[in-house]
């Protein structure tokens, strides 16, 4: 096939376009006597149907204007044309012509594996037939495509940035991304051929929030090779397979460390992989809970929380008592006075409303470090590990009258510095929260229903009309949303509010006496402060194949 020349005008790395789901450039090949009309209809056509799967076309000017010889056939010639437009895919369109019919053909080049899909080709002879056949070709080869945008800007000290990327690309909370962008082009030292353009892969990013359709907010892994994030680098969102390849699922939140990168340039956050391996696997089933073990406490515990294979107890008389998931005792340590406790990235935390603090201190070998003040101006209500690997707390403010609060979630940086503030509207008294691993926080009030809010703002319900005292919440990495009700147990809704599994407290425990619940490996955990008791019930999870 004959290839185009084009004379120079300009030779740069256009600016990325703030689409979605990617830039494409259309490069459109004619052989044999082609009206020029007709290979215009087909240019159109095939820019309309890639617009309408979200991919944002450059104009044939901007593809004209370099001074490349480009073989529609050639992938190291598409990966120059590619690069040097700074886009993620190029399409070519063919009009051929064997002096009776004309043939139109379309095939989509993606930039970032160097692979070119199978094209469709279809029997034309009128402009509008070009345009309507090269549209609907162009939304065959774009269906699918992995999503990708560009930086839009990059945040102080290169740790964070914005990407073109958002909820209508079904990016959500926690998603990974590569960041990349194209090297320089391979040249033969003899022939002086183009061998094509290699990808670079500077990091990656794990979105921290979604913030609108086309944009969201993302932590950056240190760089690789000495290499510096760019405001021209682009981001190819994590497939199924880029998943599977790192061990871990979507949703989950894990150090970039594990994926071979470096860790986050401030901080790093991070959750247990899901119960029961690491591997692929569907989606929960059912939840089957039953009574393993009862222990009759010598204190009155006040708060607990779980994390790989330690249980930490709050208790009334200022001490944490440690156990392993079993419940064999292994010490208690004397601390501060506190209401609230987490466990974050090995690292006890306790609050104080009453002294407007927060206390840090390092857990390691059943030891703890010189306690540490991290905030000393939130009345903190409630400390939360989340599994979206985030440390949450609820503070209030009276707002007017005497008996009306205003409850803010804020999400706290390891150092505790709030890094994100949500309004829980139209909350009475605050007793319960948690946060699941897509960000959304669930939470609970005194008489009130179960509800999410999401990081966008939006206000969801999870199986809450059904429970008629609701207590208590907590999360998993599974997404399961376990909620303790005074008179129904313990039920456990799936992502779509279905009921997992129940439990209906064995006769064992007043269930409107119990004040905490932690979500263990493979365990569940209740205490009572009135009953002095700490219950641990075993959990079996069902999954798909």
């Amino acid at each position: 096939m004959r290839t185009r020349r084009v004379t120079i005008i300009l030779l740069t790395a256009a600016l990325a376009a703030c689409a979605a789901s990617g830039r494409v450039a259309v490069w459109v090949s004619a052989s044999g006597m082609m009206p020029y009309h007709l290979t215009e209809g087909a240019r159109a056509g095939f820019t309309e149907g890639l617009e309408e799967t979200g991919l944002n076309p450059v104009t044939s000017s901007e593809v004209y204007s370099l001074n490349l010889t480009v073989d529609p056939t050639d992938a190291a010639d598409l990966a120059l044309l590619a690069s040097a437009l700074g886009c993620d895919y190029v399409a070519v369109v063919e009009v051929q012509s064997d002096g009776a019919e004309f043939v139109l053909g379309g095939r989509l080049y993606e930039g970032y594996t160097g692979e070119l899909r199978e094209g469709d080709t279809a029997l034309v002879d009128e402009v509008a037939d070009a345009s309507r056949l090269s549209s609907r070709i162009a939304l065959r080869l774009a269906d699918d495509l992995p999503d990708c945008g560009p930086l839009l800007s990059l945040g102080e000290g290169g740790a964070t940035a914005q990407v073109a990327l958002g909820s209508s690309d079904d990016v959500r909370r926690n998603d990974y991304g590569w960041v990349y962008r194209y090297g320089e082009p391979m040249i033969h030292p003899d022939t002086g051929e183009n061998l094509g353009v290699g990808i670079v892969i500077v990091g990656v990013l794990r979105v921290e929030a979604v913030r609108g359709a086309d944009v969201a907010t993302a932590a950056l892994s240190s760089t690789i090779g000495g290499l510096e994030y760019a405001s021209t680098d682009r981001v190819r969102m994590f497939l199924d397979e880029d998943y599977a390849a790192g061990d871990f699922h979507r949703g989950t939140v894990v150090p970039f460390g594990e994926l071979g990168f470096g860790e986050l340039l401030t901080e790093e956050r991070e959750v247990p992989l899901p119960d029961g391996g690491t591997g692929e696997r569907g989606e929960p089933l059912a939840v089957k809970l039953s009574l393993v073990d009862v222990e009759e406490l010598d204190y009155s515990p006040v708060a607990l929380d779980f994390v790989e294979g330690t249980l930490a107890v709050l208790g009334d008389d200022d001490r944490v008592h440690l156990y392993e998931d079993d419940l064999t005792p292994r010490r208690s340590l004397e601390v501060d006075a506190a209401e609230s406790l987490a466990l974050h990235n090995g690292r006890l935390y306790l609050a104080d409303s009453w002294s407007d603090t927060i206390v840090v201190q390092g857990l390691s070998d059943g030891a703890l470090s010189t306690p540490e003040t991290i905030n000393d101006d939130l009345s903190a209500v409630l400390l939360v590990s989340g599994a979206d690997g985030n440390l949450w707390t609820t503070t209030f403010s009276y707002s007017a009258g005497w008996d009306l609060y205003t409850y803010p979630a804020l999400r706290l940086s390891d150092d505790g510095d709030v890094l994100e503030a949500r309004a829980l509207d139209d909350v009475g008294s605050l007793v319960s929260l948690t946060a699941a691993p897509d960000g959304t926080i669930y939470f609970l009030d005194n008489f009130g229903p179960v509800r999410g809010l999401t990081p966008e703002g939006d206000i969801v319900e999870r199986g809450a009309r059904m429970l008629r005292e609701p207590k208590l919440l907590e999360c998993d990495t599974d997404g399961l949303l376990f909620v303790l009700d005074g008179t129904d147990g313990l039920v456990v809704f799936d992502e779509e509010g279905r009921v997992m599994g129940r439990w209906d407290g064995g006769g064992v425990i007043d269930l409107r006496n119990v004040d905490g619940l932690a979500r263990g490996d493979g365990s569940c955990y209740l205490i009572s402060n009135w009953d002095e008791t700490l219950v641990r019930l075993e959990l079996n999870i069902e999954y798909a194949e």
